[in-house]
C-alpha cells in the first residue's frame, strides 16, 4: 500500500508539471539552458572559479582584463587583414553573450546571491566590449578590402564603424562589402540584445544599499562593538573611592 501511495502521488507531481508547461517539454527554455551551459563549459572562468558566490572579485578582474585585452588588440595588434586577431574577439563575444542570456533567465542557481549593482555594472561593461571586438573583427577581416569602406584600413575608423554600428549609440552605417555587412548584423543583434540585458537588470535592481556594502557595513559595526566592549572597565574591578 505505501509504494501504490508513493507512486500515485509522483504520477500527480508529473501531471502537476506537464500541466504547467502546456503538456510537454519548453524546447526553447532548455535549448537556452543548453547553450549557456556549453559556453560556460569552455569559459576561462571555471579555471579561475569566477562563478562562485565566495570569489565574485575575481569576476570582475576577469572582466576588467578582457578589456585590457581587447583595448590592447585593438591599438597594438598586428596590421589589418590578419584574420588570427578576431579569435580571441570572437571568444569573448560569445563567453560575455552567453553569460549575460543565463543572468537574465536566472539560470544560475546562485543568481540572488550576487551583488545586483556589481551585476549592472559588468554587463554595461560588456556593451563597451562588444564596440571594441567588432572593431577589432572589422579591422582584422575587412581592413584590407577597399570596398568596404577607408574607416576599417584604421584603427580609429574601424573603432568608428563599430560604435555607430550598436544601434542605440550610433545611427548605423553602410557597406558593400558582405563580410563588413554581416558583421554590422550581428553587432546590431548581439549589442542590442544586450544592452537591454543591461537595462533592465539597472530598472529591476533592488532599491537600498547592496548586498556586499551591507556586509561591509555589519562588518564595521561588529568591530567597533567588539573594541568598546574591550575599552569599557569591568565593573567588578572598579575599588570605591
Amino acid at each position: 500500500m505505501r509504494g501504490l501511495g508513493l507512486r500515485r502521488r509522483a504520477a500527480t507531481g508529473r501531471e502537476k508539471r506537464r500541466s504547467s508547461t502546456g503538456g510537454g517539454p519548453l524546447l526553447l527554455n532548455q535549448t537556452a539552458a543548453l547553450l549557456c551551459a556549453a559556453s560556460g563549459t569552455v569559459s576561462l572562468t571555471r579555471l579561475i572559479k569566477a562563478g562562485e558566490v565566495d570569489n565574485q572579485w575575481r569576476l570582475h578582474l576577469y572582466v576588467m582584463a578582457w578589456f585590457v585585452v581587447l583595448v590592447g588588440l585593438l591599438w597594438i595588434g598586428p596590421g589589418p587583414g590578419i584574420w588570427l586577431l578576431a579569435v580571441p574577439a570572437f571568444y569573448r563575444l560569445q563567453d560575455l553573450l552567453f553569460a549575460s542570456v543565463g543572468d537574465a533567465l536566472r539560470l544560475s542557481k546562485d543568481f540572488d546571491k550576487f551583488d545586483a549593482t556589481a551585476r549592472v555594472l559588468i554587463l554595461f561593461v560588456n556593451v563597451l566590449e562588444i564596440v571594441l571586438i567588432f572593431a577589432i573583427a572589422g579591422f582584422a577581416l575587412v581592413g584590407k578590402n577597399a570596398s568596404a569602406g577607408s574607416a576599417y584600413t584604421s584603427r580609429l575608423g574601424s573603432l568608428y564603424r563599430s560604435w555607430n554600428a550598436l544601434p542605440p549609440l550610433g545611427g548605423g552605417v553602410s557597406t558593400s562589402d558582405v563580410t563588413a555587412q554581416a558583421l554590422n548584423m550581428t553587432e546590431s543583434a548581439v549589442g542590442l540584445l544586450v544592452v537591454v540585458i543591461a537595462l533592465g537588470a539597472f530598472l529591476g535592481r533592488p532599491s537600498g544599499p547592496s548586498r556586499n556594502s551591507v556586509s561591509i557595513l555589519e562588518g564595521d559595526l561588529h568591530k567597533e562593538d567588539s573594541i568598546s566592549r574591550r575599552v569599557e572597565p569591568d565593573p567588578a574591578d572598579q575599588t570605591p573611592s
